[in-house]
């Protein structure tokens, strides 16, 4: 081991980690690979007998150093990931001499460099782990928790060591487009990491298809075969890949586009003053002091974006030695990115849950490498308060729908108005809800069971609300929609909403189906149920009478009897032409 240590007889090799979003590489993974004369195979078989002869430090301490030297001078916003054992990572002196290295880079700063610990050989040094990790991440490091999912990287672990990123491990990408189990727990983990504003990598991606399911949950940088294998610094993507990563995102994004305008943040998004990371600390206190508006900046790397630099914050470090210093090279990380596209609901989710020492902090408005501005939390509690204290404007949270007491306020006008200026044309309503919809979450879950009513809804708005329609659609409550439209146009358009449904159900129900009843229990048929009444508004005294008559039609098919027990999708269309004398009694 000594010679091999002496003599160098390994080589660095970096395979890409890729942002697939923006269908380019974000960072290198840097990896040592044996020279044939070492005697060593592999690298697993390299590190593992340099733990067993106690040659783990300075075998490191070289393989990083060649690392270093290889990866000098890359593009500003190209992060350099390195993998360190932990009781090399738990030694006194390894922040000090990581650091070091660092310096030593060219075009390096430690924003620039995420440590990945590794799973090896972790018991007993864990105390001197967490205090490397804090006296690191003070001096601007970013940290990753390698093969998360693996077995030892557990949440407790996550919990201790607030690590910046999650590396998954393949066991959980490996045929994840034929798992629903996998695909429910990446939703938990992405959840999770929006919140508390981590970021994560999948790491062992080889199919497409993989690559597909992984951006419909919402992740946003892989790593595997598919994307590119261990090499050269100097790789690039396969115009292939990259065309086909373009290609998906166009559609991811296109889903995430069909939430209603007055739900998503980009409506609160302020202009922000932007910083090259490179900027010294002195020339950025300048431009605070030259524009009393700013309370500070964003601060970029490329198209990576650094984090937001609080004005107190840079001008107490004009008062020390960090002066000089490239802002990207001293700013602490837990800035709180969020996506133009997300939600109020989101934004208030991320605020409740980050670091109280940046409770005062914006919202970065980020995404595919672009910073679209900043979101002040004065902004969103103010709109919070706003939606809190106007009933008309509460929508339905899942679809951003409006929710019932709009529906009651509108139906009323319609109903009264039917009755002078519409007498003969009174508006067609149509009640839809999901049949067997908590049998449905029963077998799935019911974060599935909420996606499969944001599909539903995108179909209504696609099949009901074209243009010149002049359709009124609500979301009820839990599975329950209401849709009026002038007499006639509705019945045209919805069995291809039956079919948009079905084609959903079959999608999202794909895999294992997962139920916690002990006696053979198989969830009923689901499918829609949508009750048509042919000019109602001009057939009902008032909105209440209108539901309790869409009831009853529900009510009556029940009775004649739906017995399936096997998941599959049944729908019903319902017409109810009784005279409006009828339909008053019924009501």
């Amino acid at each position: 081991m000594a010679r091999l240590i002496g003599e160098g007889l390994f080589h660095p090799v970096f395979q890409p980690i890729v942002d697939i979003q923006r269908a380019q590489i974000a960072g290198f993974e840097a990896l040592t690979r044996p020279h044939a004369e070492s005697g060593f195979t592999d690298a697993g078989k390299l590190f593992d007998a340099a733990e067993h002869t106690g040659t783990i430090w300075p075998l490191e301490q070289v393989t990083r150093r060649a690392a270093f030297g290889a990866a000098a001078n890359w593009q500003p916003d190209i992060l350099l990931f390195m993998n360190c054992s932990p009781s090399v990572f738990a030694d006194e002196r390894f922040a000090d001499e990581f650091q070091s290295s660092v310096q030593r880079t060219p075009g390096l700063t430690p924003g620039r460099v995420v440590l990945e610990i590794t799973e090896r050989t972790e018991q007993g040094h864990f105390e001197g782990l967490a205090r490397q990790v804090r006296l690191l991440r003070e001096r601007g490091f970013q940290i990753a928790i390698d093969d998360v999912g693996a077995g030892t990287s557990g949440l407790n672990r996550i919990m201790r060591l607030r690590p910046n990123w999650l590396k998954l491990d393949r066991d959980l990408i490996e045929s994840i487009d034929k798992d629903r189990v996998k695909q429910n727990l990446i939703r938990f983990l992405v959840h999770f990491a929006r919140l508390s504003g981590v970021q994560i990598i999948a790491e062992g991606v080889e199919r497409s298809e993989e690559l597909a399911i992984l951006m419909d949950l919402g992740i946003v940088h892989a790593q595997g075969y598919y994307l590119g294998r261990p090499g050269s610094r100097d790789q690039m993507l396969s115009g292939e890949v990259v065309e086909w990563m373009r290609k998906r995102w166009t559609e991811v994004q296109s889903c995430r586009l069909s939430r209603p305008a007055g739900q998503r943040i980009s409506r609160l998004i302020r202009p922000a003053k932007i910083v090259d990371g490179g900027c010294p600390v002195a020339d950025v206190a300048s431009i605070l002091h030259g524009d009393a508006a700013l309370t500070g900046v964003v601060v970029v790397e490329g198209a990576r974006c650094v984090g937001w630099a609080d004005k107190d914050w840079v001008i107490e470090r004009t008062h020390s030695e960090h002066a000089g210093y490239p802002i990207a090279a001293i700013l602490p990380a837990g800035s709180t990115l969020i996506a133009p596209d997300d939600s109020i609901t989101d934004a208030v989710d991320q605020l409740g849950s980050r670091d109280p020492r940046n409770a005062s902090h914006p919202l970065i408005a980020f995404d595919a490498g672009h910073v679209h501005g900043i979101v002040t939390v004065s902004d969103v509690l103010s709109t919070v308060a706003e939606m809190t204290r106007n009933p008309l404007v509460r929508t339905a949270p899942i679809t951003g729908m409006p929710g019932r007491v709009r529906a009651d306020e509108y139906l009323d006008a319609q109903i009264s108005q039917s009755r002078t200026a519409y007498p003969a044309r009174p508006s067609d309503a149509a009640v839809i809800d999901i049949r067997h919809f908590s049998d449905y979450n029963g077998a799935y879950g019911y974060e599935l069971g909420d996606q499969l009513l944001q599909e539903l809804s995108n179909a209504i708005r696609a099949e009901l609300m074209q243009p010149g329609q002049r359709a009124f659609v609500a979301h009820l409550s839990d599975d329950h929609f209401l849709v009026t439209a002038p007499a006639g146009t509705l019945q045209p358009h919805l069995a291809s909403l039956v079919q948009r449904f079905e084609a959903t159900v079959a999608a999202l129900s794909a895999g294992p189906v997962q139920h916690t009843a002990s006696d053979g229990y198989h969830p009923r048929s689901i499918g829609l149920r949508i009750v048509l009444i042919p000019g109602a508004l001009g057939r009902v005294e008032d909105a209440r009478s209108l539901f309790r008559l869409a009831n009853h039609i529900r009510e009556s098919a029940e009775n004649g009897g739906d017995r399936g027990r096997t998941l599959g999708v049944a729908s019903q269309l319902l017409t109810d032409r009784a005279p409006a004398a009828a339909l008053r009694r019924t009501a």
